[in-house]
């Protein structure tokens, strides 16, 4: 009878110590569409939502919290507490040693030159033999607006066009949502933003349609990995996302979400992940 008696105990103290190897962790979403949707007929279905509520179950090591914040916010709390982790973000040499960056890249689309479709004969000007947009060619266009996101690394030539004070057109810096906002209201003439934004922005603001035109001097595509902060829970939480997303299968799971808004050759690249040694 006593050991009988022991025995639920035992097992309480036992289950009690599974619970206890929960860590508590949170996975930080950004506040952008289509990663993040809020409100509206789409509401909770953005690919970063979907993706996570697909990746969170095979890690049951962590007690996961939710949280969405704007990209830099999410930065600054990957590289200041443990237990922070996100996606989406560009592996740069500022950022290796403060947070830590997962084996496996996302191929993601890269920036273009968004205009409406009923502005794109004008456009035809500053394209070169290849059909994307010479800058150069742009920066003579001085009684054009354009737009670009703030706080978003950008790259090679669309890098330099921004932070050359001279001869361009003039640029406003503001977040993607009212970007696209002032442009599908011709209050912009023109804006840098990413492809899968557009196909979102463009299906969702009505009746406008918009085209992406690719950038002289610029990849085409980017990648983007799972980061976690660099101390022993974020350690150990992105080598449980690495052990999962390794497997072929789990990887398109997790990249389906974004099959809606890219095209069909851009989402081929996605499910191709990127491989890399990881930054630890």
């Amino acid at each position: 009878m006593i050991r009988s008696a022991r025995l639920p105990l035992i097992l309480a103290a036992a289950l009690s110590a599974g619970m206890a190897r929960a860590e508590p962790a949170v996975w930080m979403l950004g506040a952008l569409p289509p990663m993040v949707m809020t409100e509206g007929p789409l509401a909770g279905q953005g690919a970063g939502q979907v993706a996570f509520a697909r990746l969170s179950p095979h890690l049951s090591a962590f007690e996961w919290k939710v949280e969405i914040a704007t990209p830099l916010r999410i930065l600054h709390e990957i590289q200041h507490r443990d237990g922070i982790c996100s996606f989406s973000f560009a592996k740069l040499p500022e950022r290796e040693g403060k947070m830590l960056f997962s084996q496996r890249a996302m191929v993601v689309p890269g920036f273009g030159v968004i205009v409406r479709e009923d502005r794109l004969e004008e456009f035809q000007r500053y394209l070169d033999s290849s059909g994307a947009v010479d800058l150069s060619l742009l920066g003579g266009a001085r009684d054009y607006i354009g737009g670009y996101v703030a706080g978003r690394p950008h790259f090679g030539a669309l890098k330099s066009y921004i932070a050359d004070p001279g001869n361009k057109a003039s640029l406003v810096a503001d977040d993607p949502v009212k970007l696209f906002r002032q442009l599908a209201a011709s209050h912009l003439d023109f804006m840098f933003g990413l492809r899968d934004e557009t196909n979102y922005f463009a299906e969702t603001l009505g009746n406008t349609r918009l085209v992406s035109l690719p950038v002289a001097g610029t990849d085409k595509f980017g990648e983007a990995y799972v980061t976690c902060s660099t101390g022993p829970v974020g350690q150990r939480a992105l080598q449980a996302i690495d052990a999962w997303l390794a497997d072929d299968r789990h990887w398109a799971e997790f990249v389906a979400p974004w099959e809606r808004w890219l095209s069909p050759a851009d989402y081929q690249a996605a499910l191709i992940p990127h491989q890399t040694k990881p930054v630890r």
